[in-house]
């Protein structure tokens, strides 16, 4: 249980932060999603309406055009599910390289049954400078040696990192497409001298989370999960981070819901 002396400490971080979040405003963003053409009228929908309209630049990386959202076909073909999303992640790092590099300074991915808090992603990444080639994550520490970040969880690269990516010579990052995406790009930008950086907050707490909210409230988590995590969380409400950025398996109903709780309640203080 936390003394009333560190809930004293908390509180004033947590006013002081808040002056800070609203002056980081500045950071530019891009979004992109990755995502099927039949979740293009609930999910892309419920990213649009909520999480994804914080975004400076908010694109779907699909296998099919609608320019209503806006969706790009990546013309990807891959048999298997897990190398197609590999060889769209590729593809799709690619066209933002070469279409909006100039657009924003950092590069979000997100699954789209991903919540991203864009505010508290922009106050994290304000401390951080965009010429460094680093990227951001949920930190996983299997297959590659300096670790890679979890897909489900979003990872965030900088402007650097993207231009080291698109600038890569002919036979970089080949590995096998059969990885995972989030393992595959892990070792790609290790390869490419991009370092994996430090998200959590201040008092050492995950900020990006590949699981639910309720998963991390309930402790209803596997044991892959704490295997594989290189700050294995403590389970309940009062360990999760006040500033968290990200969640998973998030579904369309309950983007609207988070949206509800987190951007229009009020709380009465007597």
């Amino acid at each position: 249980m936390e003394s009333s002396s560190t809930n004293d400490q908390m509180e004033r971080k947590l006013r002081k932060d808040k002056r800070i979040l609203k002056e980081s405003g500045r950071v530019r963003l891009l979004c992109w999603v990755l995502i099927y053409p039949a979740a293009h009228q609930d999910k892309a929908i419920a990213i649009k309406e909520t999480w994804g309209r914080r975004c400076d630049v908010l694109l779907f990386m699909s296998d099919a055009n609608d320019n209503t959202l806006p969706a790009i076909d990546l013309e990807v073909n891959n048999e298997s599910r897990k190398e197609h999303l590999t060889a769209k992640t590729r593809r799709a790092f690619d066209y933002v390289y070469s279409h909006h590099y100039d657009d924003a300074d950092w590069f979000l991915k997100a699954d789209d049954d991903t919540y991203v808090i864009v505010e508290n992603l922009r106050h994290m990444l304000d401390g951080h400078a965009a010429t460094e080639p680093v990227y951001f994550g949920e930190h996983f520490t299997i297959q590659v040696r300096q670790g890679f970040f979890s897909g489900g969880a979003g990872y965030v690269l900088s402007k650097e990192a993207l231009r080291r990516y698109g600038m890569r010579e002919d036979g970089a990052c080949t590995a096998d497409y059969k990885e995972a995406e989030d393992v595959f790009m892990g070792e790609c930008l290790q390869e490419l001298g991009i370092s994996t950086g430090d998200s959590r907050d201040d008092y050492g707490r995950q900020r990006f989370h590949c699981l639910a909210p309720s998963e991390y409230a309930l402790g209803d988590h596997q044991e892959w999960y704490v295997g594989m995590s290189k700050y294995p969380p403590e389970m309940g409400i009062t360990n999760l981070s006040r500033y968290p950025i990200s969640f998973h398996h998030i579904n369309a109903n309950l983007m609207y819901e988070l949206e509800y709780l987190m951007y229009h309640i009020k709380i009465c203080n007597n």
